[in-house]
């Protein structure tokens, strides 16, 4: 019998226009399943009462989410670099919908 553990570390809802407001949120969780540990970022539909869970959503091995933080916090320099210059020329800077 597997044994099943999960805890919440972030939470947020969607962002995009497709997803409508407030309609999906976003959660990032560990989960530990047949024995083994996974970081699960998965997208939740409100219903009446609470969230359902979607099929939209990955999983990764501890080992996947260190590799794919090196990435994310190289990305984010870039996007900052891009939007601190952007700023300095004067442009428009994308910023998070509101």
């Amino acid at each position: 019998m597997s044994k099943r553990f999960s805890r919440v570390y972030w939470s947020d809802d969607a962002k995009t226009q497709k997803q409508g407001r407030a309609r999906v949120r976003l959660k990032a969780s560990w989960l530990k399943w047949n024995g083994r540990n996974w970081i699960d970022i998965r997208a939740f539909r409100r219903t009446d009462d609470d969230y359902e869970a979607t099929r939209q959503g990955i999983r990764l091995t501890p080992k996947q989410a260190q590799e794919l933080l090196k990435h994310l916090i190289e990305a984010l320099d870039h996007i900052a670099n891009d939007e601190e210059e952007r700023r300095r020329k004067g442009e428009e800077v994308d910023g998070e919908p509101e």
